[in-house]
């Protein structure tokens, strides 16, 4: 089964400066038809003007990952160091038992990040932040991984150790593709799955629906998928365990 959701009809929060658009409820955006996709439970498009600051929290047991867009932004939280993540930088950050004065504030030019956050197989743990550059993953056509929580998706080769995904404390995935005009990706995963396509630029048609930037798809009930892109594009696509709650 096929939900899409048109970047026009998102929710739409401003906190401070940060303006958000929402694909599930959020903050002050409340939307019973859209709480969660299985063990996927937000994914922002967040907007910060030059020098802005989105701040988050305090937060426990759920896993962030954030993906630089457009621009850079410095990152904080209790128990790291600040860390600058540039544009087409992820960050995966675990609050596990919990974790208060996340932040991320923009740099000299204005920014743009997306985020998902996931829900951990358990509750508590010791909370772990990797940031990665994604210029080291295979340049492959096709969805690389980015980000897991099945220790079999990180490779042990010393030889593409930097193409490894972040990791993931819950059983879920974060993978990603760039296609040209005309190429397509395919994905298959396993029964009981649940997974989330989001096109961050560009235009691809899944099932002979198209999609443009901004728009999403959840899709339940199949283990296969297929997308092509109308125009040079760059997709998102979150595979987590099915969650009816």
């Amino acid at each position: 089964m096929l939900k899409v959701r048109r970047a026009e009809t998102l929710g739409q929060v401003t906190d401070g400066e940060a303006h958000l658009h929402c694909h599930f409820a959020f903050g002050a955006y409340n939307d019973p038809a859209h709480m969660h996709n299985g063990r996927l439970r937000v994914v922002n498009q967040i907007s910060l003007p030059a020098q802005a600051q989105y701040v988050a929290g305090p937060e426990k047991n759920v896993d962030i990952v954030t993906w630089v867009t457009q621009g850079s932004v410095t990152t904080q939280c209790e128990h790291f160091h600040a860390e600058t993540i540039n544009k087409d930088d992820i960050q995966v950050l675990c609050t596990a038992t919990g974790c208060t004065g996340l932040s991320w504030k923009a740099g000299a030019e204005a920014a743009q990040l997306l985020q998902f956050w996931f829900l951990p197989d358990c509750k508590g743990g010791i909370p772990m932040q990797e940031i990665r550059n994604t210029s080291g993953y295979p340049d492959t056509t096709g969805f690389r991984i980015i980000a897991s929580g099945f220790p079999d998706d990180d490779p042990e080769e010393e030889t593409i150790r930097d193409g490894a995904p972040a990791a993931l404390l819950g059983s879920g995935r974060l993978l990603h593709t760039t296609l040209s005009t005309g190429e397509g990706a395919r994905y298959q995963t396993t029964p009981g799955r649940s997974l989330f396509l989001l096109v961050v630029s560009g235009t691809v048609t899944l099932e002979g629906t198209t999609l443009d930037a901004g728009d999403s798809a959840a899709i339940s009930e199949q283990q296969e998928l297929l997308i092509i892109a109308q125009s040079d594009a760059s997709v998102l696509l979150a595979d987590t365990a099915y969650d009816a709650s």
